[in-house]
This record gives C-alpha cells, structure tokens and sequence, in this order.
C-alpha cells in the first residue's frame, strides 16, 4: 500500500485513479487492450505485405509476432477473469466449515 507521499507522486505521473478497478471496468479495459493488438496485428500484417525490402518485411513480421503474443496474454486474462476469481492458478482462499 502506498504511504500518502508516494500516493501523491503517483498521481502526479499517472492522474488515473489509483483505486483498483472493478470487474466490469477490467473486463472493458481488456477489450480494448485486444482490440488494439488486433488491429496493430493487422497493420504491420498489411504493411509487410505492401514491401518489397527484406529488412522491412522482417521487422514488420517480428513486429506481429510480438503483438500476437500481447494479445494471447489479454486473452488469458480475459479467460482468468471470467473464472470468477481465479487468476492465473490463483484462487482466493475459501472457509469451509
């Protein structure tokens, strides 16, 4: 947890609210983020496509293959998330009793 000092300086470099988000908001916040690398995906697909120079053409191929795997990482998320409080191997502790 942050101190209120370090809590301030925070805000000052991300003004965002620093409160943990709620499901939905990280549900829509991962949408987006998929969406994103979707469409990175399909642009650097496009333009190595379009080239005619090796060295472009690789870096663009390298380029979808990183985005490829931000993707399948929100996609896991999104899996996790829907798990109903599992995350990655984690579950939240249960009493039985």
């Amino acid at each position: 947890m942050l101190d209120e000092e370090n809590r301030e300086k925070a805000r000052g470099i991300f003004p965002e609210s620093l409160q943990p988000l709620n499901i939905a908001q990280t549900e829509d916040a991962l949408k987006l983020g998929i969406r994103t690398e979707v469409r990175s995906i399909e642009l650097y697909s496009g333009a190595a496509q379009k080239t005619d120079i090796k060295s472009t053409k690789d870096l663009f191929r390298k380029l979808v293959h990183f985005e490829e795997g931000h993707k399948k990482t929100l996609e896991d998320a999104m899996y996790y998330l829907e798990q109903e409080g599992t995350w990655y191997g984690y579950s939240p502790p249960t009493i039985e009793g």
